[in-house]
């Protein structure tokens, strides 16, 4: 153990892919919690005594400066190509005034640059690994308190790049297990770290779709909720039109449409109304193909088969995608450990987020409400208990929840058939409002 310490210690000496082994290959005598002691002294001796939290701070900062200097460099190189096709247009001596001066466009490169010594994903990815077994033992998770980790694990919630999911998901895990080894003072450092609980809402925003502005509404994005879903179904035809209309449009790329699918999400009212919507557009569509089959001349019976064939293609097309397996399994361990963090029996009410912020946590709640069929029932049974630990802690809570409008999201599902054994939750919420009938369900 101590020759494996070395290795991982040793900065230049040692490739990084044999460090990376060295730091995988600790993790795996980690499954035996017999030796959790002996790994942890081996770690401090030598002179090694604060060698984990240096390790996590540099690593994982020089990782998210990577991928600033990589965001940079794109958003540079995207400026540059549409300055040379502007600059096409116009003079050559108006082109030459618009470059910048040399004096700046250096500053900005060592600005993007990456620091001297980088470490790869494939580093990070090995040392979390072996956090993670850590921080399942009491001895791990007072190594892991004394080192910081939570200051340093919280900017990796800030990289929102599609190759860095599984190590965010990584780093909230471990996040879950510290806050659930020592509850009272893992929350209390955890609040500290650079506000902690509203990174971790942040990027539960950033992942179900809810857009910042929307998140941070307050009543007047309750109002405007209101607003939209008094808006009938009609509201949710044109979405679902719109819907079918992309459907028959050249496919873009797959953020484009996730991002379309989302607005039409959020404009087309309750779960109900949007699949009456859908149902009511394909009907439309297919009755509108028949015509045009009808009326042409020369159809033949196999051409209006096929036209009818293609009806439940459009149908299919116009149902919104589920969500990746990877972006579920990082939602869910976001809400999980938010619920460790803010409504466990350990957590206080000082240790909770401020208002606005928990405005933001309840409304992306209903965003999974809403949405259960495109998350999943693993998610809308998990945003269902956040809630239901939300009121048992704080039954004040309801007004906001009551704001955000997730009771009524709730009782939609009900309503459509989305839940088929959810009575136990909803009497629950029942009981806060003081609207129990003291009936077995």
């Amino acid at each position: 153990m101590s020759d494996l310490v070395s290795l991982i210690a040793a900065e230049s000496g040692v490739p990084e892919p044999l460090r990376s082994l060295a730091l995988r290959s600790l993790a795996v005598q980690l499954a035996d919690r017999g030796r959790h002691a002996a790994i942890i002294a081996a770690i401090n001796s030598g002179g090694q005594s604060g060698f984990l939290s240096l390790l996590l701070h540099r690593s994982i900062a020089s990782l998210v400066a990577q991928a600033q200097a990589a965001e940079t460099a794109a958003a540079a190189a995207a400026a540059a190509a549409a300055a040379s096709s502007g600059g096409a247009a116009g003079a050559a001596g108006g082109s030459e005034a618009a470059q910048p001066p040399p004096a700046a466009a250096a500053a900005a490169a060592a600005a993007s640059a990456p620091p001297a010594h980088t470490y790869s994903l494939e580093f990070v990815e090995s040392l979390l690994v072996l956090v993670q077994s850590l921080v399942t033992s009491t001895a791990g998770g007072t190594a892991l308190a004394d080192a910081g980790v939570a200051g340093a694990l919280l900017p990796l919630l800030r990289l929102r790049g599609s190759d860095h999911v599984g190590l965010v998901t990584a780093a909230v895990r471990v996040l879950e297990g510290y806050i659930d080894f020592a509850a009272g003072t893992a929350t209390a450092a955890f609040g500290d770290a650079s506000n902690g609980l509203q990174e971790l809402i942040n990027r539960l925003v950033f992942e179900v779709g809810l857009q910042a502005g929307a998140a941070a509404g307050g009543a007047a994005g309750a109002a405007g909720a209101a607003a939209v879903e008094g808006a009938g179904v009609g509201g949710a035809a044109e979405g679902a039109g719109a819907a079918v209309a992309a459907a028959a449009a050249p496919a873009g790329p797959a953020a484009t449409e996730a991002a379309a699918e989302l607005a039409a999400a959020a404009a087309g009212g309750c779960l109900a109304q949007r699949q009456a919507a859908e149902k009511a557009a394909a009907a439309a569509a297919a009755a509108a193909a028949t015509a045009a089959g009808t009326s042409a001349a020369g159809a033949s019976s196999g051409e209006a088969a096929g036209t009818s064939a293609a009806t439940p293609e459009a149908s299919a097309a116009a149902s919104p995608p589920k969500v990746p397996y990877a972006r579920t399994t990082l939602i869910k361990f976001l809400l999980r450990c938010l619920a460790l963090a803010c409504f466990s029996p350990q957590s206080t009410a000082a240790s909770r987020p401020p208002e606005g912020v928990l405005q933001a946590l309840y409304r992306s709640l209903g965003v999974v409400l809403r949405d259960g069929a495109r998350f999943g029932g693993s998610l809308f049974a998990l945003a269902a208990t956040v809630v239901s630990d939300c009121l048992h802690a704080d039954p004040l809570q309801y007004r906001l929840l009551e704001e955000a409008g997730l009771p009524q999201a709730y009782l939609e599902a009900v309503k459509v058939g989305l839940l088929r054994m959810g009575f136990g939750g909803l009497r629950g919420w029942c009981k806060v409002g003081g609207r129990d009938g003291g009936q077995g369900e």
